[in-house]
């Protein structure tokens, strides 16, 4: 078993690398035996961001990986956890009007770094 790979044992607890779990202590250190464990060893992107805000701090997690789930408890979590929600929709709205803006902006100074070395758009020095 390589470096950050988990597997269960015969009881049934999920088993870490020690390298792994020698380096998370305190409050970080999950249950033996829990869930916790095994998040951290299968995912391809993991992005855990903390955004302090003028109002509160808020936290951003991006996963991306393997679908392991079965069929079963897909349609379970997504009954408990509807994608349309109307925080979701704010979020969607919000980071696709933010992602259109920063793609204009680019667009427009890759036009204006173009024209300016064709010569047709000339600034005044």
């Amino acid at each position: 078993m390589s470096y950050g790979q988990s597997r269960s044992s015969p009881s049934g607890a999920m088993y870490q690398a020690p390298a792994i779990q020698s380096s998370i202590s305190g409050d970080d250190a999950p249950e033996h035996g829990s869930d916790a464990w095994r998040w951290a060893a299968h995912h391809s992107v993991n992005i855990r961001l903390s955004v302090p805000l003028l109002f509160g701090r808020y936290y951003l997690t991006i996963l991306l990986g393997q679908e392991r789930r079965s069929a079963t408890r897909l349609r379970k979590e997504r009954k408990e956890h509807p994608l349309v929600t109307r925080g979701n929709v704010v979020a969607l709205v919000l980071f696709g009007t933010l992602t259109g803006l920063a793609l204009l902006a680019l667009m427009q100074g890759i036009a204006a770094f173009i024209l300016r070395q064709s010569g047709v758009l000339v600034l005044p020095q």
